[in-house]
């Protein structure tokens, strides 16, 4: 901009104003301030000089509208940074910085108003297997219909986020009486029944979640947040695709579990543990034609442990390997017992992990106890989950395939509760799949998904084993249906061997 010489004192003087009212605009600029901010930041008088149209002031205008144009865009970019800041670059959803803003905003609120919420941390079950058998695309597909889906089941007055990884996050407001979100849960739940599709892959998932209540969990965000985590862990050890809401008692259970994680060892030498059999009847004859060994854990002070306690917990530290080698030694020398009684035997499952599959060692250990106790491979049956199968396919595929050539039974335990991939059970060489009792509990009502995986099995060739029958409708639709096997309460429950023997006899 040029300098007008010619011009007389008091132009030169206003002259001299426009250049420090033009150097102050361009030095806000450069700080980062908006236009608007900019403009009110001069005051009238040189406002009014700026609008004037003599001594260049035109140059201002363009320059200024220029500025505007670039203060605009800055402010857009500004906005687009704001929304990656605070959002789920993936789903869109708030992320965990965003949904902590929001979150404890809400919580002011009804703190300051004396307002009950809701919040609930969901966590997808084995969403580690997505991603290491069908690629982190396949995964990245999940998250999406994942949060597609939740967002269709929450109502008005909610807040969800993702916080990372598998793991979404709702505050329920408003809420008219504790409980409210509870129905959320359910309507969650209930969503994620039907199967996804993933590329070429039809897989079912299923969801653990936990619920906190403010104020009663706790009266900070953190609070609600590790109480949620608590009840939504306490789901997951109670087999999963369910909800909890927090219970003081889960407080108690931390402890519980460090008191039981420390006493494995000393409790396998006490001999503390104990085997059930649960018989497993030919539906159409009624006859006992196989069991089912159930582990048992007497405590000499916190009394009968249930498996649903202990199984995952000797499963995370490793414990899982020796006991389920005492298992299969138990199982062994009760048939052999049995075969020199005169006892008619049948055939006996074992639950088996997949950690004791990923032993190296593991099929010459099955070997080595069978030839020391003397009894035949076809008298054992192994079941694994299949959500286990889904994930450690590799390495379990080969083992699998030396099991079912010496003659061990080979079933898919829970099915319809994992994954359920077609293309993934044509991979696996077993006998049979066992439909998991959740299936079996509404039927002969609720028949799609048993249905479905009865027609699933019977095109592979496989058995069909339902778990949980507990009513004589149950087993009537069952045996129309073309299921071959079933347990459950109907029949028998888990009894000692001693009980075993006078029905094996009879």
């Amino acid at each position: 901009m040029r300098i007008d010489k010619e011009l007389n004192v008091d132009e030169l003087f206003q002259q001299n104003q426009f250049l420090q009212t033009m150097n102050k605009i361009l030095m806000m600029f450069a700080e980062g301030a908006t236009f608007d901010k900019i403009m009110n930041a001069i005051d009238e008088k040189r406002r009014a000089l700026m609008e004037t149209k003599r001594y260049g002031w035109m140059e201002m205008v363009e320059v200024l509208t220029e500025l505007e144009a670039h203060a605009n865009n800055r402010n857009e970019e500004k906005q687009q940074m704001k929304l990656l800041a605070y959002h789920d670059g993936l789903t869109g959803l708030y992320n965990r910085r965003g949904f902590k803003e929001k979150a404890v905003s809400l919580i002011k609120q009804h703190m300051n108003e004396r307002l009950t919420l809701e919040l609930m941390i969901i966590d997808i079950d084995h969403f580690k297997w997505v991603n290491d058998s069908l690629g982190h695309d396949a995964g990245d597909q999940l998250l999406l219909q994942a949060a597609e889906r939740i967002v269709a089941s929450v109502g008005n007055n909610t807040l969800l986020a993702r916080l990372g990884g598998d793991e979404f996050i709702v505050i329920q407001s408003g809420i008219q009486q504790e409980g409210d979100i509870a129905e959320v849960a359910e309507r969650i739940i209930d969503a994620f029944k039907q199967p996804m599709l993933l590329d070429d892959h039809e897989v079912r998932v299923t969801l653990s979640a936990g619920i906190s209540t403010f104020p009663n969990d706790g009266t900070t965000l953190s609070m609600l947040m590790k109480k949620a985590d608590k009840a939504m862990n306490q789901a997951k050890h109670q087999g999963r695709n369910h909800y909890l809401v927090f219970r003081p008692s889960f407080d108690q259970g931390d402890y519980k579990r460090l008191l039981l994680k420390s006493q494995f060892e000393q409790a396998l030498a006490d001999r503390q543990f104990y085997l059930e059999y649960q018989p497993r009847v030919d539906l159409e004859s009624g006859g006992i034609i196989g069991l089912e060994a159930l582990i048992r854990w007497k405590h000499p002070t916190e009394g009968i442990v249930a498996p649903g306690e202990f199984i995952t917990l000797a499963e995370e530290i490793g414990f899982i390997i020796p006991l389920g080698e005492w298992v299969l030694r138990e199982v062994c020398s009760q048939m052999k017992h049995w075969q020199e009684q005169g006892i008619p035997a049948v055939r006996t499952s074992i639950n088996v992990s997949a950690k004791q599959f990923n032993q190296a060692s593991f099929v010459d250990k099955v070997q080595d106890i069978l030839n020391e106790i003397g009894i035949g491979p076809s008298l054992l049956e192994f079941e694994i989950t299949e959500s286990a199968l889904m994930g450690h396919a590799k390495p379990i595929i080969d083992d699998l395939k030396v099991f079912k050539d010496m003659g061990i039974f080979l079933s898919i335990d829970d099915f319809g509760t994992g994954y359920s991939s077609l293309q993934y059970l044509k991979l696996f060489d077993v006998d049979a799949l066992k439909i998991d009792r959740a299936f079996i509990k509404d039927l002969p009502r609720d028949k799609l998904l048993a249905k479905m995986i009865i027609s699933l099995a019977r095109k592979l060739r496989l058995q069909v084993i339902a778990e949980g029958v507990e009513t004589s409708a149950q087993h009537a639709w069952l045996l129309n249906s073309g299921c071959h096997e079933a347990q459950g309460f109907l029949y028998s429950k888990a009894l000692p061997a001693s009980d075993i023997e006078y029905l094996l006899k009879a």
